[in-house]
């Protein structure tokens, strides 16, 4: 699915259940009745949170960029923080908040998508707060280089969460112009069992 047809589809969605909601009120429904048809739709106008794991260097903040289409202008250093969110503002900010760092930039995409990027998933010392940004999440992706793809560190992440909530996860291989098409077919083969 596009962008496009995803952001039209989301659109339609909280059209549908406003409509739903405003037919149930003059239908004479309960308030109570018609409450999780109001909070599902204003969760529709919410971003997209995605939570980007991964070792440290295997190009998380250059997924977010590429996702964007924009870069991210650091104003400090993000390491730190084990966990960065990257939300929508109309002024460059970092603010910590909840135990995260929270980047704010002038990034219209960041207004649909917002980002959590745990910048060395070794170095978070507190697995509760792991726990905690992957609750946030609506979808995880687990990043890895080409040129080190038997990293186990972002499986042992999610293996150790034991959390009962699922997020759609996605493995995303970067550096791939530093393998052949063969070891590239290998790698994902891999990543695909993992992930499965």
């Amino acid at each position: 699915m596009q962008a496009d047809d995803f952001f039209s589809a989301r659109e339609g969605l909280r059209r549908l259940l406003t409509t739903f909601r405003e037919a149930g009120h003059d239908l004479g429904m309960a308030e109570s009745e018609l409450a999780g048809l109001s909070s599902a739709a204003a969760a529709l106008d919410s971003p997209l949170v995605v939570m980007v794991i991964g070792a440290k260097g295997s190009g998380k903040t250059s997924l977010i960029e590429t996702l964007l289409g924009e870069q991210l202008s650091v104003l400090n250093d993000q390491s730190a923080m084990p966990i960065v969110v990257w939300r929508y503002g109309t002024h460059l900010a970092d603010q910590i908040e909840n135990d995260f760092r929270e980047s704010y930039r002038p990034c219209s995409a960041l207004k649909e998508f917002e980002f959590i990027e745990v910048p060395d998933t070794c170095n978070v010392s507190d697995p509760d707060l792991l726990k905690k940004a992957y609750l946030i999440a609506d979808a995880v992706l687990m990043v890895f280089a080409a040129t080190d793809p038997w990293d186990t560190e972002s499986f042992d992440f999610m293996s150790d969460l034991q959390i009962s909530v699922k997020r759609p996860l996605a493995s995303v291989i970067t550096n791939i112009d530093q393998r052949t098409e063969e070891e590239l077919y290998a790698i994902t083969e891999l990543q695909t069992m993992r992930v499965g």
